[in-house]
């Protein structure tokens, strides 16, 4: 029953701010994203308000309150970093390729980076891991 419950509050929290995010965007072109757009703050939701230590007035036993500020955390962080608007004219276009053009020289130094940062992340992790199990 509570699962159920909160998969409601999920799905109703998301299914607000995926069509006021929607809404409010106001981008040109084909809207197809939309459902994976709420896909994903459907998931954030429903995982956020999982961990997140309840908080906030019950409803039904659910405390709605973390499925609220988690969604609207990852509705924020989702559209800011959805894409830009397509270019209206010539001039925008060729600012838009002088750009990817720009992109492209950066790109390779920032793949090297962040593969670096990768596995130096992994091996901070198995050495947390292997620390940890060392202790007990």
């Amino acid at each position: 029953m509570v699962v159920a419950a909160e998969l409601v509050t999920a799905l109703v929290i998301a299914g607000t701010l995926s069509y006021l995010f929607a809404h409010n965007l106001k981008r040109r072109g084909n809207r197809s994203g939309f459902f994976w757009f709420f896909l994903l703050i459907f998931l954030i939701t429903w995982a956020g308000g999982l961990w997140l230590m309840p908080f906030g007035p019950a409803l039904l036993g659910i405390h709605w309150l973390p499925f609220i500020a988690v969604g609207l955390a990852g509705a924020i962080v989702v559209s800011l970093l959805a894409g830009r608007r397509y270019p209206r004219n010539r001039h925008e276009t060729i600012d838009l390729l002088e750009r990817i053009e720009k992109e492209r020289e950066l790109q390779q130094m920032t793949y090297l980076s962040l593969n670096v940062l990768f596995w130096l992340v992994l091996l901070v992790l198995v050495m947390a891991i292997v620390f940890r199990y060392a202790l007990r």
